[in-house]
């Protein structure tokens, strides 16, 4: 070989290897799908399910927040029917071919809560066969397709295709496997079963609770669906196993094939932590700020046990020692917090007493015996009373200025102020201001502010505002501002606030945050697909929002926005009618949603507006119009509608002229008096809905 040549072979070389390493990172190393399906409805043999469709909320919560699935790349379908499921599959299968060029593995997860049978699932009532479901999973161009199904019957997908059960294991981003895997809640014979008081399926309760950090045994912050399937089994059997259907046995089929494990969840992209530590031990129930049950756990002694939850404030409640024991907690963005177990206050629990066995005390966790009780104590101002500053009160306490107790169990009453430490079991009265520091089931009241901390069982009333820094059960009255953490009882004030509403708010401005209850004032705002709104502005995300297009027989096209909460919504409309030229119209209404049956709906609604006709609204005729309207509609895909209707129109002409003649309506207009004539009549329309 020459002299001259060798250089620019080494020069290839270190130039082929600068360019490796870029050339590999222009592939991205995972990407993950995930279709998630919930459907309370199997038909109308079946009763319909109460928790379907929460159940796949909070698995869709898990995925992304934990899943590594980007929003972008779920689909969440509610109340599905299988032609939507179809449609999803197929959607599914085309953004997946348009990954595969990207990314070095591509996964899909597929999960499903609703009813089925022996055959197929039963969305909204229809059929969807096992075999179709399999043969379109089978389609997707992916490495590793995971099904989970959380229905009756639902071991019959592993049945029919007569595969063997192999040991479980799953994969990261630096595994060869590929394959499938296929996790059902019950076994071909068994039914699946779900709960009120967990508000949700058993088996998804678990299996949710496991991804959340509960089924790392390993402690390495990673969950696999091996973990996660051996966790969710044994408490989903421990659960069912003594419940008047039998016992449930989740089942699966994993046919993969390689090296190296699939990670379900992974706590290092948790947003915040809640870390149970080693010494913790008994059955934790965690709760949302809706009171939600997220997580519940067995906690043995000699592991830490990390959970990962959103940001926010959290109840938790611990059964052990013979006791029931409640705080709560905030979790931030990025954080783990230690819940220490010591500082827990005991919660009361119903009395009862085994046959046949004697009388225990119930032991406390890492606390002592708590301050000291007296009867009354009889004080001037804060810290100076009769028995001294933070006594557990019994029976009265009575300051001329103010109290400072550590407990009260029965009155409280103040000239000025009353401030409690722990728990209110009974009455406060205060001339401006009560506070309290924790807990307490009883009446508060105030001449202008009260403030409580913990969960209230009872009625706040004050003249200006009522705080409550965490769950309201009873009712907040207020002259002007109510704020509470969530509520599951009534809010009343011109502007009421609360992070999360399960129970009734009436004001003129309502802030519902989550909510899945009632508002009714003038202006409403909350999130939830259950969210019940009355007003005149209503905007709750997850509600009934729509554009609507179409033509009637007023006008050529006419658009409108409808917003509001599930089945009350507020509708604003212009239109170009043809009757004339340059003839608008523009309309203000409210009416109400009702899902029928499958995919159709009705809308009632009314309307008031005017015509005009010229570019302005001061044209050379004006007339006011009022509309009532019954629409009948029919969803055909997830995002499109179409509907057709009949309307009752009233126009009346104002300043001496008579109205433009409806399409349907009488020919000669009526005079009311001088001034206004009316003319009536029916009308029909029909158009989209996005």
């Amino acid at each position: 070989m020459s002299p001259k040549i060798r250089p620019l072979r080494w020069l290839g070389w270190v130039l082929l290897t600068l360019a490796l390493p870029w050339t590999a990172s222009a592939t991205e190393p995972l990407r993950r799908f995930a279709l998630v399906v919930g459907s309370n409805v199997g038909g109308e043999d079946r009763a319909t399910l109460r928790f379907a469709n929460s159940d796949a909320e909070a698995m869709a919560r898990v995925l992304v927040r934990f899943g590594g699935v980007a929003k972008s790349d779920l689909m969440l379908l509610r109340d599905a029917s299988p032609d939507d499921v179809r449609s999803a599959l197929a959607r599914l299968a085309t953004r997946v071919a348009a990954a595969r060029a990207a990314h070095r593995r591509v996964e899909v997860v597929l999960y499903y809560s609703g009813h089925s049978d022996e055959i197929g699932l039963l969305p909204g009532g229809g059929r969807l066969p096992y075999a179709e479901l399999r043969s379109s999973l089978a389609g997707l161009e992916v490495d590793v397709r995971i099904a989970i199904l959380d229905s009756c019957a639902s071991g019959a997908l592993i049945r029919s295709k007569g595969g063997k059960r192999r040991a479980p294991f799953l994969l990261d981003e630096s595994a060869q496997v590929r394959g499938h895997a296929y996790l059902t809640s019950s076994s071909a014979d068994e039914v699946a079963q779900e709960s009120d008081r967990i508000g949700a399926s058993f088996f998804t309760h678990h299996l949710v609770t496991g991804l959340r950090g509960a089924a790392d045994v390993d402690r390495d912050r990673r969950v696999t669906l091996s973990e996660a399937y051996q966790y969710a089994f044994h408490a989903t059997l421990e659960r069912t196993q003594r419940s008047q259907k039998g016992p449930q046995h989740p089942n699966y089929d994993f046919e993969l094939a390689g090296s190296g494990d699939v990670v379900i969840t992974d706590l290092s992209m948790a947003g915040s932590v809640l870390v149970l530590d080693r010494g913790a031990a008994g059955r934790f129930f965690v709760r949302d700020p809706r009171a939600r049950l997220v997580a519940e756990l067995d906690k043995v002694p000699g592991r830490a046990t990390e959970l990962g939850l959103e940001p926010g404030r959290y109840s938790v409640e611990l059964r052990a020692a013979g006791g029931a024991y409640i705080t709560e907690i905030e979790l931030r963005e990025g954080v783990s917090t230690r819940l220490d177990v010591a500082t827990m206050r005991r919660a009361p629990l119903g009395a009862s007493r085994s046959r046949g066995s004697s009388m225990q005390a119930a032991t406390t966790i890492g606390r002592s015996d708590g301050p000291e009780e007296v009867a009354i104590n009889i004080g001037i101002v804060p810290g100076l009373s009769l028995h001294g500053p933070n006594k557990r009160v019994t029976q009265l306490s009575l300051n001329i200025i103010g109290g400072l107790n550590a407990e009260v169990r029965g009155l409280e009453a103040a000239g000025v102020i009353n401030i409690t430490t722990g728990d209110v079991a009974a009455t406060q009265v205060a001339g401006s201001v009560n506070i309290v520091g924790g807990d307490f089931e009883g009446l508060q009241a105030a001449g202008a502010v009260n403030l409580g901390r913990g969960s209230l069982r009872g009625m706040q009333a004050a003249g200006a505002v009522n705080l409550l820094l965490g769950t309201l059960h009873g009712y907040q009255a207020a002259g002007a501002v109510n704020i509470a953490g969530g509520v599951h009882g009534v809010q009343a004030a011109p502007v009421n606030i609360a992070s999360a509403l399960s129970g009734v708010q009436v004001g003129v401005v309502n802030v519902g945050g989550a909510s899945d209850g009632l508002q009714v004032g003038v202006v409403n705002v909350a999130s939830g697909e259950n969210a019940e709104a009355i007003g005149l502005l209503s905007f709750v995300r997850g509600g009934y929002n729509h554009l609507e297009v179409w033509s009637s027989d007023t006008t050529a096209l006419s658009a409108g926005i409808k917003f509001g909460g599930a089945h009350m919504y507020t509708i604003i409309a212009a239109g170009y009618g043809y009757q004339q030229r340059d003839a608008w119209e523009l309309a203000l209404g409210w009416g109400g949603h009702l899902p029928l049956f499958g995919k159709l709906y009705l809308d009632i609604d009314g309307l008031a507006g005017s015509r005009w006709t010229g570019h302005t609204l001061q044209g050379p005729t004006q007339e006011a119009l009022l509309r009532a309207r019954a629409t009948l509609g029919y969803r055909l895909f997830s995002r499109l509608s179409v509907f057709a209707g009949a309307s009752l129109n009233m126009a009346f002409g104002l300043d001496f002229e008579d109205p433009k003649p409806l399409l349907f309506g009488s020919t000669t207009p009526t005079r009311i008096d001088d001034q206004i004539s009316v003319a009536f009549g029916p009308g029909l329309f029909a158009g989209i809905q996005l």
